[in-house]
C-alpha cells in the first residue's frame, strides 16, 4: 500500500458538483443522483487542503500516528507528513517506549517531485491520502444510514471501495459533510490484527 517518496503522483481534485440527496440532479441536469451518487461527488470536488490521520493501534498502551496534509497550489501540490515508526529495537516487541518520528514534506509538480525536505521516509500515493481511489457504490456497504448531513456504513467489500486490493476485516465508514465533505472516518482490522483508524478532514477550495 506504501510507495516511496519519488513515485507519488499528485491527484487533481476535479468538480463534479452533486447537491442534496435522493431527487437531486447530476451535472447534465437530466438524471436523479443517489445519495451514493451525492457522495461520490463530494468526493470529487475542489478542496485546497486534505487531511489523512492514521493511527494503528496493537493494543491500549501501543499506538503508531502518522500524519499526511495535501496542499494544493495552482500548479503543484506539497505533501507534508510525520509519520511515527518502531525503532528496530522494538520491531518484535511492539514496545511504545522505541518509537521515532520522521518528518518531511516534498513538492509534487507535473507528477514529479521536485523538492524533497527533512526526513526521507515511504508515503501512501497521494490517491491514498486524498481518498481519490474510493468508490461509493451501494454494493460495497450494509447497514446504510444516510441523511442530508451524514453517512454511515459497514463496508463488506473493502477492495472495491478503496480501488486496490484490501485484507482487512470488520470495516465501518463515518462521513460527515455539507455542500463539501467536511470529514471521513474509516476503521477496521488489519490483517496483521492491530485495529486501524484513517480520518480524512477536508478543506473546500472556494
Amino acid at each position: 500500500m506504501k510507495k516511496s517518496i519519488i513515485a507519488i503522483i499528485a491527484v487533481g481534485a476535479a468538480c463534479a458538483a452533486a447537491a442534496g440527496l435522493g431527487g437531486c440532479k447530476s451535472c447534465d441536469g437530466d438524471k436523479p443522483v443517489s445519495g451514493y451518487g451525492k457522495l461520490q461527488g463530494l468526493l470529487s470536488k475542489n478542496y485546497s487542503q486534505i487531511v489523512l490521520t492514521v493511527t494503528d493501534k496493537f493494543d491500549e498502551d501501543t499506538s503508531l500516528v502518522s500524519k499526511y496534509t495535501l496542499a494544493y497550489g495552482d500548479s503543484d501540490v506539497t505533501v507534508t507528513y510525520s509519520i511515527e515508526e518502531f525503532s528496530s529495537l522494538s520491531i518484535d516487541s511492539a514496545d511504545a517506549q522505541f518509537k521515532t518520528v520522521k518528518n518531511g514534506s516534498a513538492v509534487i509538480k507535473d507528477g514529479v517531485v521536485v523538492q524533497i525536505t527533512g526526513d526521507s521516509a515511504e508515503l501512501p500515493s497521494t490517491e491514498v491520502i486524498s481518498a481519490g481511489g474510493m468508490t461509493f457504490n451501494e454494493e460495497y456497504f450494509s447497514d446504510t444510514s444516510i441523511s442530508d448531513v451524514a453517512f454511515k456504513a459497514n463496508v463488506i467489500n473493502p477492495s472495491g471501495f478503496f480501488g486496490r486490493d484490501v485484507v482487512c476485516s470488520d470495516m465501518k465508514i463515518n462521513a460527515i459533510f455539507g455542500d463539501f465533505l467536511a470529514e471521513m472516518e474509516i476503521t477496521y482490522k488489519a490483517e496483521s490484527g492491530q485495529s486501524v483508524e484513517y480520518v480524512y478532514e477536508f478543506t473546500a477550495k472556494l
